[in-house]
């Protein structure tokens, strides 16, 4: 018995045949554009037809999917609604394409969705779908159907300004009120759980986290299902990651690729930013330039941790120091988030 081995399967989480388990797909910022655009570049980011077919190829329970902060269009939502629209469409919960570009004049596309009794919210903050253009589609949306979409930022849902795309149905503001409250409380608590989790961990020695890790690996081959299938396990371990943990343990690049299968949820791995988090930790002390970006950029979307932009943006900004093409082309837009939070908090102060 090889523990390399061992140890891999279990980093890999694999899911045995016939059972689905209930999986968070995030895409967030990762640049996704439309195909049009994507036929007319050299060398494009993912596009939306990408996305959508790397989602359907998801063999388990597809719950949450997060396409935020891209640059999703009017045009892409089609694609988009074919993951509920057609027969063998992916069961949903929630779906966040906050921070996009979409318009009041697709949001019909989402009908359907919001009319199926497990699906709990839409996230459309953040887009032109959510101002005051959206009022007629507010206005004829059934009750029911409008108290699954989050459209108010949480900064704004105790203001008043929002009244106006339902001054026509006044009777629900009070109600849409509590429901966005209640949303982002439940993220609150999911991220501070996590925070918890994440400071408990980093209490922990490196040595105790890979003895961990050998643990869970040991267990996953004593599996009847997966002893039988060790040949083809080994090999396709062998090929995908070559040495083993043992490499692993001081190759920083490989240690923070760990890292980016737990933050998108793919290559086998169970979708867990906190998981994400550690391994980017562990791959930042191994002196991975890529973790330093990635753990900053996680930390400015706090998705599944606190969030701490201020933290994140100096690690951005260390990255960028070392020569980190992305995190250099990520300063300039920091700085503009940085003087509209500051704006925003001057306003409030007036």
């Amino acid at each position: 018995m090889q523990i390399p081995y061992l140890i891999l399967i279990g980093l890999l989480l694999i899911t045995l045949p016939g059972i689905a388990t209930e999986t968070v797909l995030n895409y967030s910022q990762e640049g996704i554009i439309d195909d049009q655009l994507a036929s007319l570049m050299r060398n494009p980011p993912k596009s939306i037809t990408k996305v959508i077919e790397e989602v359907r190829t998801e063999k388990n329970k597809l719950i949450t999917l997060d396409l935020s902060r891209n640059h999703i269009t009017d045009q892409s939502l089609g694609t988009v609604s074919t993951l509920w629209q057609a027969e063998n469409s992916i069961s949903l919960k929630e779906i966040d394409l906050s921070s996009n570009r979409i318009s009041s004049e697709t949001l019909h596309l989402f009908d359907s969705l919001l009319r199926k009794d497990d699906f709990k919210y839409l996230n459309i903050v953040d887009t032109p779908a959510a101002t005051i253009d959206s009022k007629p589609y507010f206005s004829n949306l059934a009750s029911q159907l409008l108290q699954k979409l989050i459209w108010i930022p949480e900064r704004w849902v105790n203001a008043e300004n929002w009244h106006l795309l339902l001054e026509e149905r006044s009777d629900l503001i009070n109600i849409i009120k509590e429901l966005h409250n209640e949303y982002y409380k439940n993220k609150r608590q999911q991220t501070e759980k996590m925070a918890k989790d994440s400071q408990a961990f980093t209490n922990r020695t490196t040595k105790d986290f890979l003895d961990e890790i050998e643990q869970d690996y040991v267990k996953a081959y004593l599996d009847e299902e997966l002893k039988s299938n060790q040949k083809m396990f080994r090999e396709f371990l062998e090929k995908k990651y070559g040495a083993g943990l043992e490499k692993m343990k001081t190759d920083p690049d490989r240690a923070w690729s760990f890292g980016i299968n737990y933050l998108r949820g793919r290559e086998g791995f169970k979708q867990n930013n906190f998981k994400a988090l550690q391994w980017f930790n562990y791959a930042i002390a191994l002196g991975s330039i890529n973790a330093i970006y990635s753990k900053g950029d996680l930390l400015i979307n706090g998705d599944g941790i606190i969030k701490d932009f201020s933290e994140g943006e100096k690690l951005i900004r260390q990255a960028a120091d070392k020569g980190h093409f992305t995190a250099r082309k990520t300063l300039g837009l920091l700085s503009d988030d940085s003087e509209e939070e500051s704006e925003e908090e001057n306003e409030v102060s007036d």
